[in-house]
């Protein structure tokens, strides 16, 4: 299966259920449901980047050894682990899908002068069962996952992946 396929069978499995949770009321885990789409599948965007970067390492490899005449080491193969357990940053994210503006949004971490209100508000549900505020608030947080998973299927069906 692709990763495109991947992303919309699991997309259409976690908006179904955020919509489930909505209608229960349960504003906080539908956003959760939400925020799963893009955390799993920028991990498998990473882990695919991983792959084709080791694959081209390996390649530089082999022409190394094949070519008698060839004078230059490539530089070692550090890691042959292509899987991920973390989000990525969003600089590896866009070495494959290109500018994403809408996930970098939601997966932004708090830094120096930048908020992570997104990503901040996803821990503090599943750390510590926090609520929203109010219904207003709840939409901000749920337009801009939605945003960032509408972002992801365009970028997966432009890079065919």
């Amino acid at each position: 299966m692709s990763l495109l396929d991947d992303f919309i069978q699991f997309r259409d499995e976690k908006l179904k259920l955020a919509e489930d949770y909505d209608q229960a009321g349960s504003h906080e885990m539908a956003y959760v449901a939400l925020w799963s789409v893009t955390e799993h599948t920028v991990k498998k965007v990473e882990e695919q980047r991983k792959t084709l970067e080791l694959k081209a390492r390996i390649i530089e490899w082999h022409q190394y050894f094949e070519n008698e005449e060839e004078k230059k080491r490539p530089s070692p193969i550090k890691s042959f682990v292509c899987e991920t357990k973390s989000i990525p940053q969003t600089r590896l994210i866009e070495k494959l899908l290109g500018s994403i503006p809408a996930i970098s949004k939601l997966l932004q971490t708090s830094q120096k002068g930048i908020s992570g209100k997104y990503r901040d508000k996803r821990n503090a549900i599943a750390h510590h069962a926090e609520k929203f505020k109010n219904e207003s608030v709840y939409q901000d947080y749920k337009n801009t996952a939605l945003a960032a998973i509408e972002e992801l299927g365009i970028k997966l069906k432009e890079k065919e992946l």
